[in-house]
């Protein structure tokens, strides 16, 4: 376990993978977005007293969920940095696969007869002395505890050592890999696990070289490593481990920069209906992920294909999406979508009864309405003449105008969840006319009890709402 009073990391070291050239091999060059890390794994866990140095600038430390390495961000110098995002840690792990990968099917070039590399040799060597080649074992690959293991290139600074296990790798403690004859640490690589294979390397040793794991990757105490360690399962790095290296000179270029085209960069539909979305295609370099600025509602975006389907569900004016697409190589690319969505209800539409009247003062008037379009959730009118009512259910004016007025336009407006619809109706409210009547008999002469004609009153004129007779009316009549 990790103490973290006690922990100083000095990260500052870098892996130099070279291309895999050996004359004999069919083995790719070593991926680009790789060769600058000294220590990668899908987890890291630190002893106290740890230190990853490296005096060439650019050099990474990576893993997943980045949490040993926050705490490492804290307390670094050097050269070496944390790598730069999640993003950059899959491609990398993406790259240690295709390493791996290229290496395992090597041809041998001198089968390992024991499995002990203190008791193995290259023909015509010292017990534990190798020379540039590839040498494989279908079991485990170990070394004595206290050994000594010479890697001679024999004045070829280029010469390559690969020692591949399809099982484990274990080493005992103070253990020396020595090189000599020019041989390079950058060039000597540990290849563990045919599937899921685990390193052990003791403690207290001295190793040169890059040790690459299908699985775990385990180093003892006090163990220095001239090199890299790889792994896509977990590296622990034992309490006193020193891991150092020096600059890359690998002859890869750079990875390109993500670059991709939408299949539709705009598209109208009607609400709840299946949009056709778009689909990505990549014009640029591998793309490791996409991103969406926002998902429209009812919609999913994939975020590893880049594509958008489903049937959006909430009425939208022309809203503009961006798409991201990242892979660890600035600068990232974006491109942008445009969605407008229209409601499934229709706008609505409607006709008055009347678009105008005259009446007098007190006379009935109004006009109803009749729905041509979508369903009217309501209706309102500017304002409602004096006396009269306006049903914003149904649109209807009624009633007996009060306020004598000249043309007077007032606006009603139907409305539903699509958008609203208006119509102008206009009222004249002219004063009642003069009252003007007759009556049918102007004079009469009776004799005291008798039936008296009198007389019927003719209307003329205005609306006659009560009569009243001066002097009262006659005895005996009414």
């Amino acid at each position: 376990m990790k103490n973290k009073n006690l922990t100083r990391v000095v990260l500052a070291l870098s892996l130099a993978f070279p291309t895999l050239n050996l004359a004999t091999q069919n083995a790719s060059a070593t991926p680009c977005g790789l060769d600058n890390y000294v220590v990668l794994a899908d987890k890291i866990t630190i002893g106290s007293a740890t230190r990853i140095e490296s005096n060439y600038s650019g050099a990474l430390v990576g893993e997943t969920d980045r949490t040993e390495l926050s705490y490492l961000a804290n307390i670094e110098s050097g050269q070496v940095s944390n790598e730069a995002s999640p993003a950059a840690h899959v491609a990398a792990m993406g790259q240690l696969q295709l390493l791996i990968d290229s290496i395992s099917p090597m041809t041998t070039t001198s089968d390992l007869i024991t499995g002990e590399l203190s008791t193995d040799y290259s023909p015509n060597r010292a017990l534990g002395t190798f020379i540039p080649g590839v040498y494989k074992s279908a079991g485990a690959i170990n070394v004595i505890a206290g050994k000594t293991i010479t890697l001679d290139a024999g004045g070829n600074s280029n010469g390559k050592f690969y020692f591949i296990s399809e099982a484990a790798f274990v080493i005992g403690g103070t253990v020396t890999i020595f090189l000599t004859g020019g041989a390079q640490a950058k060039n000597v690589f540990f290849l563990a696990g045919s599937l899921i294979g685990d390193g052990g390397l003791g403690a207290g040793s001295t190793f040169n070289g890059n040790f690459l794991s299908r699985g775990t990757l385990t180093i003892g105490a006090s163990t220095h490593i001239t090199g890299s360690v790889l792994a896509q399962g977990t590296v622990t790095l034992g309490a006193s481990t020193v891991v150092s290296g020096a600059p890359p000179e690998s002859s890869c270029s750079a990875p390109l920069a993500p670059a991709f085209t939408l299949s539709s960069t705009s598209e109208t539909r009607t609400q709840n209906t299946v949009a056709t979305g778009f689909r990505v295609s990549s014009t640029g370099g591998a793309i490791t992920s996409f991103a969406i600025s926002s998902i429209p509602p009812g919609m999913s975006f994939d975020t590893a294909t880049g594509s958008l389907t489903g049937t959006p569900s909430t009425v939208a004016s022309a809203t503009i999406y961006t798409v991201t697409a990242t892979n660890g190589t600035s600068p990232s690319a974006t491109q942008v979508f445009t969605l407008t969505v229209t409601s499934s209800l229709l706008a609505p539409a409607f006709t008055l009864s009347d678009s105008s009247e005259t009446r007098t003062v007190e006379s009935a008037a109004g006009f109803t309405t009749h729905s041509t379009g979508g369903a009217i959730t309501s209706f309102a009118i500017s304002s409602e003449p004096p006396g009269m009512s306006f049903d914003t259910g149904t649109g209807s004016l009624t009633g007996t105008p009060s306020t004598v007025a000249s043309a007077t336009s007032y606006t009603v407006t139907a409305t539903n969840g699509t958008g609203s619809a208006v119509q102008v109706f206009t009222l004249t409210v002219t004063p009642a006319k003069a009252v003007v009547f007759s009556i049918s008999s102007s004079f009469e002469s009776r004799r005291v009890n008798t039936l008296a004609t009198g007389f019927t009153v003719i209307s003329t004129g205005g609306l006659i709402d009560n009569y009243t007779i001066s002097p009262g009316v006659p005895s005996g009549m009414t």
